[in-house]
């Protein structure tokens, strides 16, 4: 029999396609790389379990431990799916402006949610990044940090970045992402401007 052993081991890997509508004849071939495949829907699948599997082999995090972050949504689903799976307990504070699908998904995995007000400035102890960083001080938690912590861009240096190379054969010429942490850009960027500096990020 073949099989995964659990539901992380299944993330990256996700396929590239052809975007047939925006490739003109004798024109560029544009690929998307769907990381909507992965286990828990979207690209943060692969910082989550990157941070929080690295954490657990260097000692810096134990099975029962708690988890915290903040989050608008697909990393809330990411840490608290990756938090089940290995046996950490997680909370998730997020801004009032979240939909309510996604905190009841983050919810599922057994994370606990924090609704802070989305208008709360950025140091304001009300909002949701603040409140992550003072619990995690008050409680002993373990604070992922997702916006400054370097393990996000790791994960795509080691992971996504390579995927792309070795599946475009190395003729890739330009990389286009969205930037919300930056883990995800700035991962793959840096490992395909390695394998070719001439690449356009």
């Amino acid at each position: 029999m073949q099989y995964y052993t659990d539901i992380l081991e299944v993330i990256g890997n996700t396929p590239l396609v052809k975007i047939s509508n925006g490739c003109r004849e004798g024109g560029p071939l544009l690929l998307a790389k769907l990381e909507f495949t992965n286990p828990g829907g979207s690209v943060k699948d692969r910082m989550a379990s990157f941070i929080l599997r690295k954490a657990m082999d260097e000692g810096r995090l134990k099975k029962g431990d708690t988890v915290i972050d903040n989050t608008s949504g697909n990393t809330g689903v990411a840490v608290a799916m990756t938090a089940a799976v290995l046996g950490l307990k997680s909370i998730l504070t997020v801004p009032d402006k979240t939909s309510k699908e996604k905190i009841d998904l983050i919810r599922s995995f057994g994370a606990e949610v924090i609704v802070t007000p989305a208008d709360a400035d950025h140091d304001d102890p009300r909002g949701c990044y603040m409140m992550a960083i003072n619990l995690a001080k008050e409680h002993g938690y373990f604070h992922m940090n997702q916006y400054h912590n370097q393990d996000n861009v790791q994960a795509h240096y080691l992971t996504t970045g390579p995927e792309i190379w070795n599946a475009t054969d190395g003729r890739i010429t330009h990389f286009v992402a969205g930037i919300g942490t930056g883990g995800t850009f700035c991962g793959r960027a840096k490992f395909l401007k390695e394998k070719n500096k001439g690449i356009r990020a």
